[in-house]
């Protein structure tokens, strides 16, 4: 990797990562937040290159997002038949590359809090990584796919944390990503 592509890529994270800080504190000092039951429903490891958080309240949304062209017809087909849009919003976390994750990636929390009009949506994800006397070093794009019921308040802003752990010598995850860096909707 060029010096040049590490300073993107560096450049990149540090857009979202004030975002992110933002997010998660005042979840935190709220106390407001609730954490509300929630369903992962897949884990792809084609998404955008960047990390991010993306929300989509109707099938129209994700038809249009990147979404769509990071899985197969029939996995697309499989969350489709898993997601009622009438009464569920999906959320997206989009890892960004990594190398040696695993296939032991979990949305592990989604706390809303209501602010005014609107609704926070808070998403923390546990990414496994792949010991390193193990790793292989592949690349990829994860992302992970969840649901939870639709908040009475619209979902306006939202955050996201990952936290990595040591998932031992299991599978890495490969894969090419093939949104770029599209946006969620």
């Amino acid at each position: 990797m060029q010096m040049s592509q590490i300073g993107v890529k560096f450049f990149d994270v540090c857009e979202f990562l004030p975002r992110i800080i933002f997010f998660s504190v005042l979840l935190s000092l709220s106390g407001c937040s609730n954490a509300v039951e929630f369903v992962q429903i897949f884990t792809g490891a084609n998404g955008p290159t960047a990390p991010n958080l993306y929300h989509f309240e109707n099938k129209e949304q994700l038809d249009l997002s990147w979404v769509k062209s990071a899985m197969s017809h029939s996995d697309y087909e499989k969350i489709l038949s898993r997601v009622d849009f009438k009464r569920q919003v999906l959320v997206a976390v989009s890892i960004g590359e990594r190398d040696s994750v695993s296939k032991n990636v979990q949305i592990s929390e989604i706390n809303l809090l209501p602010v005014a009009e609107d609704t926070i949506v808070d998403v923390s994800v546990r990414v496994g990584m792949v010991s390193k006397k193990c790793e292989k070093n592949l690349t990829s794009y994860v992302f992970v796919l969840g649901t939870f019921e639709k908040p009475k308040k619209v979902l306006n802003y939202g955050g996201f944390e990952l936290d990595n752990f040591d998932a031992g010598c299991i599978t890495e995850l490969s894969g090419q990503s093939k949104v770029g860096n599209r946006p969620g909707i």
